[in-house]
């Protein structure tokens, strides 16, 4: 066992004023789903001061958030939030620690803003959006992170904090789907619009070479490479003759195996007859319905 590293800071306001109840936040990398891994978390005290212990040797980015006011909906006080990375979130600062380390003077400046409130509406390429649909709001810099509903093609999403944010919406069938990014500087965006397209199907195949034709399958994982929805991933359950079908909107996959299929060893993958490499691929919008076929048998590769 080895002791584990400690790094401390402060956190203040555009004043230099310190900002007490704070968040430090330490994160890993991130998932195959795309999520940030949160590995541990700090408040800062009264004088500004956190001390973020209990980090493993290792190298992480800290993010640090700030809410002041109102708290519920119920809560008459205006409020003001704060995100920040330290370095900046296009390319956060990455920071050793070692074991036994003391990593000092880590400190941010927060400068709260009062949210915005997006507003915006859904159609189609035949026509408004009448059904209901649902929408997930993430940061691009891993900030917000919660969903909205749309009703009769209009939506309104309270509480955004500053930032560059992917809005996207599902209607409740996934059939549709739109997604935009939008930046957020502390006032309200009206005009947020966003196009539903048909989501592609993804008509896949497991083939099951040798002797062991008779496995029983398990799942096959789609993770997204952008966090453009609250799922981040789509799961496929192959039948008995080891077809499956799974709705897939466009952008980037990895792909992901149940042990009962990576255990056969996976000789090929190919989508719309085109080898698979790295099991990274991307589906295309504009493409009614793909063809992926997993070839598998013989031991594992």
């Amino acid at each position: 066992m080895r002791p584990q590293g400690l790094i401390v800071g402060k956190i203040v306001d555009g004043v230099e004023q310190p900002l007490d109840g704070a968040v430090v936040e330490a994160l890993g990398a991130r998932t195959r789903g795309a999520a940030i891994q949160v590995l541990n978390s700090a408040n800062t005290n009264d004088l500004g001061e956190y001390r973020l212990a209990g980090l493993d040797p290792g190298t992480y980015r800290l993010r640090a958030t700030y809410r002041q006011g109102r708290r519920d909906e119920l809560d008459p006080t205006p409020a003001a939030i704060a995100t920040a990375y330290y370095g900046g979130s296009e390319k956060p600062t990455e920071i050793a620690v070692k074991s036994g380390s003391v990593t000092a003077e880590i400190d941010f400046t927060l400068s709260p803003v009062r949210p915005a409130v997006l507003r915006g509406t859904l159609h189609t390429e035949a026509g408004p959006l009448t059904e209901t649909a649902n929408l997930w709001l993430m940061g691009q810099a891993g900030e917000g992170g919660h969903n909205g509903t749309a009703r009769e093609g209009k939506f309104e999403i309270p509480d955004v904090g500053s930032g560059t944010y992917w809005v996207s919406a599902e209607n409740s069938s996934k059939t549709l789907f739109g997604v935009v990014t939008v930046q957020v500087d502390g006032t309200d965006i009206n005009d947020v619009d966003i196009v539903l397209r048909p989501v592609p199907r993804l008509e896949g195949q497991i083939v099951v070479e040798g002797a062991a034709s008779n496995v029983k399958l398990g799942p096959v994982y789609f993770n997204r490479a952008e966090r453009t929805t609250a799922l981040p991933m789509e799961i496929a359950n192959p039948a008995a003759d080891g077809k499956f079908s799974v709705n897939a909107i466009p952008g980037n996959y990895t792909l992901s195996f149940d042990p009962s299929i990576s255990s056969l060893g996976i000789r090929r993958v190919t989508l719309d007859d085109k080898p698979i490499l790295n099991w990274r691929f991307q589906i295309d919008g504009s493409v009614a319905s793909h063809k992926l076929v997993i070839i598998a048998g013989g031991g594992q590769q």
